[in-house]
């Protein structure tokens, strides 16, 4: 049979111009499963990580299976020399008793192909060799252990995946698993994240307003704005220096961009008559526009949650009050001067090239390099004696605006975390922690610790003392405006109760009523009585809404709890009252809502008081003590506090002592502890002699036991 020639209709061609994907024509026919298979493989192996990812992991493993081959063959070379130096010298060769001394036969090719008993050994020794032996850093050894995990998990479907331990089929006598996840291996990448210990903190100092402003006024001295650049080379030099500093770090400073995408960003990604917004808002006359497409972290998928429209575009305006970070006025000012004096900016050259030592040629497609923009910006900041000069990275730029927006910038021009992640590029899938590690590290880290707490009055920074008229004046009209709204707060609530409570009946009356006791024998926790008066508090809420019965009485002690010596209802304390507050009678807070219902607690006394015990004792009877939870002294406890089971025996025990102390003794120490040596042993002991001495007096009867009753 003779080949039929297909003819194809030429308007089914498509032309391909530039610009214009090509549109590749799927088959119909159906393809086998093992086909299929191996597209998926490769699918997964292409797509499952950046292309620069799989390029960096497939050139570790390749290196590893060149190592693996050299190190084979020299063993070979070693061992043979080794036998024949033993021969020659009459010694017999001594066999190396001690596991894995010898090498395996198949260690040169155990990684190629599927892996072999010797595979993990392999890895291993490698990863020893790049860490010890060459001396590479924990990141190169984490990239290494990553590449070979992947080369095995996508081999062969999952039949050398990380899910699958590394051990040998008996049924197949195959090696399966993955052996990255062998012990081996995973030991030596331990010890390799062990070598030199945990990793030293090494974040970039960022640059601060203060810093740039600094440096700014520095430039204006020796480069003046109205310095001639033609007058001479060394002029031009100067100039050109200087204004790409400021463009340089005003872009940094405004959009925080790092250093290595502010040196590639090109005269396209300017566009000085932007067109209109998307939502059709009003642009300011001067501005143009930023893109920063190709920014790290902008994501434009939809499974990066990347959805903006103009996320990547930064319209960039005047900034009259920091002119030492005015992008707008910076970067316009370089390109003038470039292209003035060196060459016209096409849409592909560099906005900031790399230029010689002499600032007087660059190269046009080569931007500056890493190397060179920091050497500049650490010797232009130790000029100008910046602290922390030589401490500027790649991000100091980046940080440093981003702090200063967030905390430093002056009130109402501070912007919110979500203004913050979108204008610095964070993705939105990105973990917070990385935004406030990058807003809050140099606060906590640098300006809030506490190594000058031992100076007396004056922080690090030179603020003035916490005593000082201005800070003082500054307390008083906080504390201030904060009663009024608490006053404010308060009427309302004070007017809401008293509809709650009106309805119920009169005997709500007493609490209003019922007259203070003159002087207390407890303590307040706010000592505040010569400004806001102290007045009956409120009951508790739990008693508030209770239905009562028009006989309800009230016990004082509990209308007036100690606990609640601050009023909750409206405070009539007056400005004029406020102002003569000393910064003394500010130290302490009030507790203004404590509860009116709770109970003190009565303070343990433990074994190591030893003999002072019951002294104690008796002074929890006499006093209060609200350093140890004792608002209130025990003998003006109400019964309701005192037979409280979990207080009941406690409280007898302070009482006996107490009262046989100061009732049958009249306050004799030398005679109550001649008395009761027991007191030496503690208050059980004490309590116990106590009471066998009543009994022996027949102030106290003996408890009969059960037995002995008729």
């Amino acid at each position: 049979m003779g080949r039929t020639k297909v003819t194809k209709n030429p308007e089914d061609k498509k032309k391909v111009g530039k610009g214009t994907k090509k549109h590749v024509i799927k088959s119909n026919e159906p393809k086998r499963h093992s086909e299929l298979c191996k597209e998926i493989l490769e699918n997964v192996k292409r797509h499952g990580k950046s292309e620069k990812t799989n390029k960096l992991y497939a050139g570790h493993v390749k290196r590893g299976k060149e190592w693996v081959k050299k190190y084979a063959t020299m063993q070979t070379e070693v061992e043979e020399a080794y036998k024949a130096q033993r021969a020659a010298g009459g010694m017999p060769v001594e066999e190396d008793l001690e596991a894995g001394a010898e090498l395996d036969p198949d260690f040169a090719d155990c990684l190629d192909g599927a892996p072999l008993e010797c595979t993990p050994t392999a890895i291993a020794m490698y990863m020893h060799d790049k860490c010890f032996g060459e001396g590479c850093g924990k990141s190169t050894v984490d990239q290494l252990h990553a590449a070979f995990l992947l080369h095995y998990n996508t081999m062969k479907g999952n039949k050398y995946h990380e899910s699958r331990r590394f051990q040998k089929d008996e049924v197949t006598r195959e090696w399966v698993g993955n052996p990255v996840c062998s012990p081996e291996v995973e030991q030596m990448l331990k010890t390799c994240h062990n070598k030199n210990g945990e990793a030293d903190r090494n974040h970039t100092r960022p640059i601060t307003m203060g810093d740039l402003q600094r440096i700014w006024a520095y430039a204006k001295i020796q480069c003046p704005d109205d310095l001639d650049a033609s007058a001479s080379l060394e002029h031009l030099a100067l100039k050109t220096k200087w204004l790409f500093w400021k463009a340089y770090s005003s872009t940094g400073m405004t959009v925080w961009t790092r250093n290595n995408e502010t040196s590639l960003l090109k005269r396209k990604h300017i566009i000085l008559n932007p067109a209109p917004h998307p939502s059709g808002k009003e642009q300011p006359v001067q501005c143009f526009e930023l893109n920063l497409k190709g920014r790290k972290g902008w994501q434009n998928k939809m499974s990066k949650n990347e959805h903006q429209l103009n996320g990547h575009k930064f319209m960039i305006c005047p900034q009259p009050n920091t002119p030492w970070a005015c992008m707008y006025t910076h970067i316009l000012n370089w390109i003038a001067h470039y292209e003035t004096y060196f060459h016209r900016l096409d849409d592909e050259d560099y906005i900031f090239p790399a230029f010689n030592a002499t600032w007087t040629s660059f190269k046009r497609q080569e931007p500056i390099s890493s190397k060179s923009i920091n050497t500049l910006i650490n010797e232009t900041a130790e000029a100008a004696q910046v602290k922390g000069a030589g401490e500027f990275t790649t991000h100091c730029f980046r940080r440093g605006g981003a702090q200063y927006r967030f905390m430093y910038a002056p009130v109402g021009e501070r912007w919110t975390l979500a203004r913050i992640r979108w204008w610095g590029g964070w993705a939105e899938g990105e973990h917070r922690d990385t935004l406030i590690r990058y807003l809050l590290d140099e606060l906590h880290t640098y300006e809030e610790d506490h190594s000058n707490a031992l100076l007396l009055g004056f922080k690090i920074d030179g603020s003035v003392k916490p005593d000082s008229e201005h800070t003082q004046s500054s307390l008083l009209a906080e504390l201030a405006n904060s009663v009024q709204s608490l006053e404010t707060t308060m009427s309302k609530l004070h007017s809401q109760q008293g509809q709650i409570m009106n309805p119920i009946g009169p005997q709500f009356d007493i609490v209003s009523h019922f007259p203070v006791p003159a002087n207390p024998n407890y303590y307040t926790p706010f000592q505040y009585s010569n400004i806001i008066p102290q007045s009956i508090p409120y009951p508790s809420p739990s008693s508030q809404y209770q239905h009562t019965t028009g006989n309800t009485s009230f016990h004082p002690s509990i209308l007036y709890n100690p606990t609640s010596a601050v009023p909750v209802g409206p405070s009539t304390t007056t400005h004029a009252q406020l102002a003569a507050l000393s910064i003394s009678e500010l130290a302490s807070p009030p507790q203004f809502f404590s509860s009116a219902a709770s109970i003190p607690v009565i303070p343990a006394i433990t074994r190591s008081n030893g003999s002072r015990g019951w002294k104690i004792a008796v002074q929890d009877w006499q006093y209060a003590d609200p350093s140890r939870g004792l608002t209130r002294a025990l003998k003006d406890w109400p019964k309701e506090w005192s037979s409280e089971i979990k207080r009941k025996v406690h409280y007898g025990q302070r009482r006996m002592i107490a009262e046989e102390f100061l009732n049958e003794y009249n306050g004799d120490e030398q005679a109550f502890c001649t008395a009761y040596p027991e007191h030496k042993d503690g208050i059980t002991a004490l309590v116990n002699a106590i009471r066998k001495t009543h009994q022996a007096s027949g102030l106290r009867q003996t408890r009969r036991s059960k037995g002995k009753r008729s």
